[in-house]
């Protein structure tokens, strides 16, 4: 059985989570530097802590991938190409396929409407701004 690891990327409300959730099915895991910043249910967004957290997730994806979990799920938004790097190079390096999943942009005042974290406007077309394909 092949070993896939999925990096799912997108602005927020564009639907990512939704598709990481169906990609992993039964057997997969996901993996989103958003679980850090939830303080007992609640999103609690501190860009002091962006930087641990996304450590915190690299390594987190990194003993999945070595307990040979079929399916292996990097959920963020992946703005900038080097932010997926170091799920794609351990994903290979596990013996992982790998296969990047970009999820359109919707209409930004949309994505502000429906994203479950509160991303203003402003914020979301600053990240397509910034997009790299």
């Amino acid at each position: 059985m092949a070993k896939i690891a999925y990096i799912v990327r997108g602005v927020p409300g564009s639907g990512k989570s939704t598709i990481a959730a169906r990609l992993a099915g039964d057997n997969g895991v996901i993996h989103s530097t958003d679980q850090y910043f939830m303080v007992d249910g609640v999103y609690v967004y501190d860009p002091t802590k962006l930087q641990e957290y996304h450590t915190k997730n690299q390594t987190a994806f990194d003993a999945s991938l070595q307990a040979d979990i079929p399916v292996v799920i990097c959920d963020n938004t992946n703005v900038r190409l080097e932010h997926m790097r170091p799920y794609i190079e351990a994903a290979k390096r596990h013996g992982y396929e790998v296969r990047i999943i970009t999820v359109p942009h919707p209409d930004p005042a949309v994505a502000a409407a429906r994203n479950t974290h509160g991303a203003s406007l402003k914020t979301i077309e600053r990240m397509i701004r910034r997009w790299e394909d």
